[in-house]
């Protein structure tokens, strides 16, 4: 043989196989560049479908971004698989789910009785976990309501009882909620607590619109019992209504009048208004204006006027009552006189009443004249004796008598309507959310 023939044939050989293999790999690249792009999605289609077991005869067309099905499942969970499995390709746009339920009534019977079956062993393998998770529930809860009864919570707010029970109630339910957390993170739930909060979130936000004025009211007598701006029977002045604080409740500040009837005031309202407290300061100023005639000695009758009142029972000492030039009229001058009462102690009415008696009667009684306004009349065709007949001067000098001693009346306080207040406050009772030992503001 000759020397050179076995690497002739080795060399025809392997330039052989090399074109066999060149027109394979020509001929595969050939058959998958044939395939469109929307063959190759429904390629991928039936092939997840075909590895779901009974969605072996689901018959898938795809066209444009819209899959439709056809064919026949044994229930409706594998028709809404088959759809799932649809969507979740990248380029679906649309399915048409033409699936319809086929089979034997008795295999779908079957099939359906084996789900709920598998269902129920899961529901029972959960059981004493679900057991586990109440229990937890039911302690934190337990363990909250001891807690709050307690009274741990009065160390952090003082001797408020709105806010220890505010502040007990909190507790309570946020030992609750760690409990409950807890529970649903044993249950492997934790993402319904998330939707749980957001749920409520939205649902206080929608309360909070609708309550919005009783929500206002409730924050409002939190703030007030806090700040503390009257104690109970304070006479005070709220919005231009006055009366006696009765009680201060979640709601309303209630107030008796000065003649006796019940006020209820919104807390809103109280604690956007301005107070003016009588009773915070005992001490309270009065005054009264009185005139005299032009031409009468202004000096001397301030000096009696503020003798007068030094010498009154009701009127402090110190400080002492005074009395300024208020004004000058066509007729008279005004005089304004000052004083000061406790009202601890002494009616704040009846002494300014008593003091403007007892100053007019001492200027009266020192000859000073308080003249009336003066007003001109003119009368025509009247002779003189009609005109000296009308007059009742004479007449009035005549029946008057001489004057009597001038007498202090009583100025004691008037309690009256703070024993009504207290008999209405202890009709409250603890629902009063105001302190008698409260301090002030």
């Amino acid at each position: 043989m000759h020397p050179f023939l076995p690497l002739a044939l080795r060399a025809f050989l392997f330039f052989a196989i090399g074109l066999s293999s060149g027109a394979s790999l020509v001929g595969q690249e050939e058959g998958a560049a044939e395939l469109s792009p929307d063959e190759q999605v429904l390629e991928e289609l039936q092939g997840r479908l075909s590895d779901v077991a009974g969605l072996e005869r689901v018959e898938a067309d795809y066209q444009g971004g819209i899959v439709t099905l056809a064919g026949t499942v044994d229930d409706s969970s594998l028709r809404a698989t088959a759809e799932e499995i649809a969507e979740a390709l990248p380029t679906v746009i649309d399915v048409k789910n033409e699936l319809v339920l086929g089979g034997k009534i008795r295999d779908r019977v079957g099939n359906a009785l084996d789900r709920s079956l598998l269902k129920l062993q899961m529901a029972l393998g959960y059981l004493p976990l679900f057991l586990v998770a109440v229990a937890i529930v039911v302690g934190f809860g337990w363990l909250g309501g001891l807690l709050a009864r307690s009274g741990v919570s009065r160390r952090f707010v003082g001797g408020n009882r709105f806010l220890q029970e505010i502040a007990s109630q909190g507790l309570k339910l946020g030992v609750f909620l760690v409990g409950l957390v807890v529970a649903l993170d044993l249950l492997d739930a934790t993402a319904l607590v998330g939707a749980v909060f957001g749920a409520a979130g939205v649902a206080g936000l929608a309360i909070g619109f609708a309550f919005r004025d009783l929500i206002e009211n409730y924050v409002a007598s939190l703030l007030l019992s806090v700040r503390r701006p009257f104690k109970p029977n304070d006479h005070v002045v709220i919005d231009g209504q006055e009366g006696r604080v009765i009680s201060l409740s979640t709601r309303a500040t209630i107030l008796m009048t000065l003649d006796g009837n019940h006020l209820r005031l919104p807390n809103s309202l109280v604690f956007k208004s301005v107070i003016l407290n009588y009773t915070t300061n005992s001490e309270r100023r009065f005054d009264f204006v009185v005139g005299v005639g032009v031409t009468e000695d202004l000096t001397a009758a301030q000096a009696l006027g503020v003798a007068t009142l030094k010498g009154m029972a009701g009127v402090m000492e110190d400080p002492p009552p005074w009395a300024m030039i208020e004004s000058l009229a066509d007729s008279s001058v005004s005089i304004q006189f000052f004083g000061w009462v406790d009202q601890s102690a002494f009616s704040y009415a009846k002494v300014r009443s008593e003091a403007i008696r007892l100053v007019k009667g001492r200027l009266e009684e020192a000859g000073m004249d308080l003249p009336e306004p003066i007003h001109r009349v003119r009368l025509e065709n009247w002779s003189a004796a009609e005109a000296l007949a009308v007059d009742p001067g004479s007449e009035a000098e005549k029946s008057s008598g001489p004057s009597k001693p001038l007498q202090q009346a009583d100025v004691s306080r008037d309690d009256a309507i703070e024993r009504q207040v207290e008999e209405e406050a202890g009709k409250v009772g603890s629902r009063n959310l105001l302190l008698e030992d409260a301090p002030p503001e």
